[in-house]
């Protein structure tokens, strides 16, 4: 349980406090087209979530590793 509190965690802040749509329109105000903002808050989200599932089955890794029953 507490790796899942641990992952939320992490996952929250890297996401960080501004929500998609504050992202977009900070993107569109710099002349960016909607679809390429699009599209980068689309690969910002998939990477996050590709390091904390990556973070998660190390830590897993790691915890079985030190709980392997040794005959």
């Amino acid at each position: 349980m507490w790796k899942v509190a641990a992952l939320t965690l992490t996952a929250a802040s890297l996401i960080g406090c501004a929500t998609e749509a504050e992202r977009l329109a900070e993107c569109e105000a710099k002349g960016v087209s909607r679809d390429t903002c699009y599209l980068a808050e689309q690969n910002r989200e998939n990477q996050n979530r590709t390091n904390a599932e990556e973070s998660y089955r190390w830590d897993m890794e790691r915890w079985d590793r030190e709980h392997k029953k040794k005959p």
